[in-house]
Parts: structure tokens; C-alpha cells; sequence
């Protein structure tokens, strides 16, 4: 963390901590729920797109030693940035709203949420 993001931190009355090495996934907030949610859903994605693809192959009449998948950077950067659209538009929903707010409860930070003033403009913008 910058000088500068300690001091806007500061001079918005915004309280930090450092979270030890080894323990973020019970302490910060996104580790504790979103980044879980956010990797199965990205799995689930891939495994859908490599059944497709095999079934596709051997319905076509290829034997299943011929079966391959193409799993070339070019063929999967699209779909992976379709899969993180999804990912992100699951948490637009209330179950995606409440899988983040329920990381910054289990990670026992909920309640001081609740009682923070929080700047009108953003702080950081300038940065």
C-alpha cells in the first residue's frame, strides 16, 4: 500500500488493516465467498464447453481415442471472457448480493460496515 492511499485513507476517516499472509480466506472478504463462488461457476463453464465439444465429436462418428478438444489460448480467451460476463452478471442478482455480503459476514466485518460513514465522492478517483 502507497503513502498516498494511507494518506487518503486517513483524511477520509477510513480504517485499515493489514491481513497476515496465509490468512485471507478467513478474513477478506471476496476470499471468503466470492472468489469460491466465482471458480465453480468458472469449472462448471469449462466442464459444460469439454462435454459439448466431446459429445459433438463422437455423435459426429469420430471414434473416442480421435476425440480432441481444442484448447488453444485463441479458442478459449472468448469463452473465458463470456464465462466472466456470466460470473458477473450472477452477482447483479440478490444471490450474487448476498454471496459478497455474506463474506464481509463471515469474515466479521458486516457489522462495522453498518455503522461507517462513507464518502460521497470516491476518495481514490485521483489516483
Amino acid at each position: 500500500m502507497t503513502d498516498l492511499v494511507v494518506q487518503k485513507l486517513m483524511q477520509s476517516n477510513i480504517g485499515f488493516v493489514m491481513v497476515p499472509p496465509n490468512l485471507t480466506n478467513l478474513y477478506q472478504p471476496l476470499d471468503v465467498s466470492v472468489n469460491r463462488a466465482e471458480k465453480s461457476t468458472i469449472h462448471k463453464l469449462y466442464s459444460t464447453y469439454y462435454r459439448e465439444e466431446v459429445t459433438k465429436q463422437l455423435e459426429a462418428g469420430k471414434e473416442p481415442h480421435d476425440v480432441q478438444v481444442d484448447l488453444r489460448i485463441s479458442t478459449l480467451k472468448p469463452l473465458h471472457a463470456k464465462w466472466i460476463v456470466k460470473v458477473y452478471d450472477r452477482f447483479q442478482t440478490q444471490k450474487g448480493k448476498d454471496i459478497i455480503m455474506n463474506g464481509f459476514r463471515r469474515a466479521g466485518i458486516l457489522e462495522a460496515m453498518n455503522y461507517t460513514q462513507f464518502p460521497e465522492q470516491d476518495p481514490f478517483k485521483d489516483l
